[in-house]
């Protein structure tokens, strides 16, 4: 082989080994950079999340207040409401026995009443 193959065959294989290498890098910097993109993306998606959360959190608190306090207006009513029939049926009883005495004596005092 003359002096100047052998320049070339280092060459070639130079080049080679430096396409080679090339090659290497370029799988190093594609798995990098798909490491990082998926690191990224799960950062965003909490990111997201927490803000999500956050909104969400604004705005169901003042609907759970609200629905706290008309359930308490709801159990309010409902006890009055719950005093209320107690009491009327106190009175139907009163007004039941009221009716019963009256009814007795107006048969009492009817001239002519069998006994």
């Amino acid at each position: 082989m003359t002096m100047m193959e052998e320049q070339l065959q280092r060459g070639r294989s130079e080049a080679e080994g430096l396409h080679a290498q090339l090659e290497r890098l370029h799988r190093q910097a594609h798995k990098s950079l798909q490491e990082s993109t998926a690191r990224l993306e799960e950062e965003w998606a909490v990111r997201l999340e927490e803000r999500v959360r956050a909104s969400l959190d604004q705005q169901v608190n003042p609907l759970l207040d609200r629905l706290q306090r008309s359930r308490a207006e709801v159990e309010t009513m409902l006890a009055k409401l719950e005093q209320h029939r107690q009491q009327v049926e106190i009175d139907l009883k009163e007004s039941a026995a009221c009716l019963e005495q009256k009814t007795r004596g107006l048969l009492g005092a009817t001239p002519g009443r069998r006994r």
